[in-house]
Formats: C-alpha cells, sequence, structure tokens
C-alpha cells in the first residue's frame, strides 16, 4: 500500500479537468449523476442573512492497489467551522473571541468512493459515515483531549457547544486488505 506519486497526480489532474458528481443516495451500487455538492444545511443568521453550506470531500486520498484503477477514496473534514477572529466578516456579528463557530454541529465526517468515468467524470458510488462502536454517528465536533490545544467550539449565537468525547476531524485515510479503513485525524 505504498503512496504512488504518478497515479496521484493522474487522479488529480483528472478531477480538475472532470466535473465531479455525485449520487443522491447514501449507500448505492449504480451511479447517477447529479451535481456533487452534498448540502449540508442552510443557516440563519442573527442579521436575517442565510448562509449555505455543502460537504467537502478532499481530507485525505487514497488509491487501494487492489482496486481498479479508476477508484479513489477521501474522506470529508470535521464540517463547516468558522473562526471567531472572522466571526464578524462572516457572520456581520461578534459572537466569540477564542476558538471556532460550528454553524452545522450535527456533522458527521464521511469517506467516499470516487470512480472516474470518461463520460461522466468522477461520481461519489459509496458513502460511509463514520460510527462509533454503537452505530451511533459521529460529530466533528473538537474533542476534550488534553494532549492537544483543545479549541472552544461555540454556536452562531456564541452558545458553547458541548466538547465530544469522539468527535474526529479526519485528515488522511487508506484502505486495508480486509475492506476496512484506517484515518488519521487533527484532534490526536
Amino acid at each position: 500500500m505504498r503512496f504512488n506519486p504518478k497515479l496521484s497526480a493522474l487522479m488529480m489532474a483528472a478531477a480538475m479537468s472532470h466535473p465531479i458528481v455525485a449520487n443522491a443516495e447514501e449507500q448505492h451500487d449504480g451511479a447517477r449523476s447529479v451535481d456533487f455538492e452534498r448540502p449540508l444545511d442552510v443557516v440563519s443568521l442573527p442579521n436575517g442573512s442565510e448562509l449555505k453550506f455543502s460537504d467537502g470531500v478532499g481530507s485525505g486520498a487514497f488509491h487501494f492497489p487492489g482496486d481498479g484503477k479508476r477508484v479513489l477514496y477521501t474522506a470529508s473534514d470535521r464540517g463547516v467551522n468558522i473562526k471567531c477572529k472572522d466571526d464578524e466578516a462572516v457572520l456581520g456579528v461578534d459572537v466569540c473571541a477564542d476558538g471556532k463557530i460550528f454553524p452545522v454541529p450535527g456533522f458527521s465526517p464521511s469517506i467516499y468512493q470516487f470512480e472516474f468515468s470518461p463520460r461522466r467524470g468522477w461520481q461519489v458510488t459509496r458513502t460511509v459515515t463514520l460510527k462509533d462502536v454503537d452505530g451511533h454517528a459521529i460529530s466533528g465536533l473538537p474533542n476534550p483531549l488534553l494532549v492537544t490545544d483543545t479549541e472552544l467550539a461555540f454556536d452562531l449565537l456564541g452558545n458553547p457547544i458541548a466538547l465530544d468525547p469522539e468527535g474526529v476531524d479526519p485528515e488522511a485515510l487508506i484502505k486495508l486488505t480486509d475492506g476496512s479503513f484506517w484515518l488519521s485525524e487533527e484532534y490526536g
């Protein structure tokens, strides 16, 4: 499972020159083309305006040698967040001094399987939402590990959001020979 820079460069070049599309279903076998903007939420701001958020799918990318040469896996990041120092510029109001605002605190990071078709471009053919051992979706909220510089989390009004001991911020992934995945994550 070595990194193949030539293959990665090929996939990145193909991704830049072909549209990325996705399916509307969570898990599926076939693929139908729709715009890949996986909407998360439309959030109403205190000033009455709205912000629309969508999922980012490129936190890490991996090609498993046993899969077809046109298959790539990526992970989402932890979800939408706004630095407190940028809150006034983005939200139009100052709601916090230090930490991050999580406008969609219920977001669950996911793994995406992409397949490339010369005719249709990149398509998401499978989505795996990260879950804990009990089958509950894991959040992207900061966790309270003392070994890291834990950041504070706030909602859009500046109310504190509880840290999540199982929260993850995926940054890289690999697929193992048994079909499972290992993810590295920034929270530690």
